[in-house]
């Protein structure tokens, strides 16, 4: 007999007799699908792997892994690149210190935001604010 889990639209079978969840890949993706929005909608937050697999209803091993094949990126990388799209939107539109974008995106220490803003941009978010600026103070020479 199989027990049946259905969360926010996820259904996912348990196989008694296997004790392993199976499903067919339109719910796998859905899986990943539902977390991908949960990023998107609590990127500025704390957010930890193992919380987003209990709000859905699946393992966090099973999370990472299903995330990892059908959005092909980790779920840290897609957390990041979320974070850093928002803080270039920031970084273009307001003219706010890089601790306080920092913090506003969801990192609480504005080193590390960097680390990863420059892995991500390949370059600092101070180069970033420079590259903007230049781009909109230069005028077409004729």
């Amino acid at each position: 007999m199989a027990q049946r889990s259905i969360y926010k639209g996820i259904n996912m079978e348990k196989s008694s007799k296997q004790g392993q969840n199976t499903a067919n890949s339109e719910e796998k993706s859905l899986v990943a699908l539902k977390a991908e929005e949960y990023l998107a909608a609590h990127f500025h937050e704390k957010i930890r792997l193992q919380n987003v697999a209990q709000e859905l209803g699946v393992s966090s091993s099973y999370l990472s892994m299903a995330f990892s094949r059908d959005m092909g990126e980790t779920f840290i990388d897609c957390l990041n690149r979320l974070r850093v799209e928002e803080a270039c939107r920031l970084l273009r539109e307001r003219r706010m210190k890089t601790y306080l974008i920092a913090y506003q995106v969801g990192y609480t220490d504005e080193k590390y935001f960097s680390r990863v803003f420059r892995k991500i941009m390949n370059m600092s978010p101070s180069e970033y604010k420079r590259k903007i600026w230049l781009e909109e103070h230069q005028r077409p020479m004729m």
